[in-house]
């Protein structure tokens, strides 16, 4: 089971929170090693949960095969789509 680490809970419930304020397109902007990628993925699967799609859009093809694992390692269903 994926477990967020304290600051990372705090941006959770900020991006929820903006949402709930009709922000329906958010940024997070953080530094190497924040975990931005278990963010995201955190919010996909509860997207996923509540029976709504969403994507992570990357321009490395390394990225895409990190986050895949990661989302396999999860047990969260994903595609990949690709050029």
């Amino acid at each position: 089971m994926l477990e967020l680490r304290p600051h990372q809970r705090e941006v959770v419930d900020k991006i929820k929170l903006g949402f709930e304020n009709g922000h329906q397109c958010q940024l997070l902007y953080a530094p190497t090693g924040f975990g931005k990628t278990e963010v995201a993925i955190y919010l996909m699967n509860s997207a996923y949960a509540k029976g709504k799609r969403s994507a992570m859009i990357m321009d490395r093809i390394v990225l895409v095969d990190q986050t895949s694992q990661r989302l396999e390692k999860y047990g969260i269903p994903h595609g990949v789509m690709q050029s």
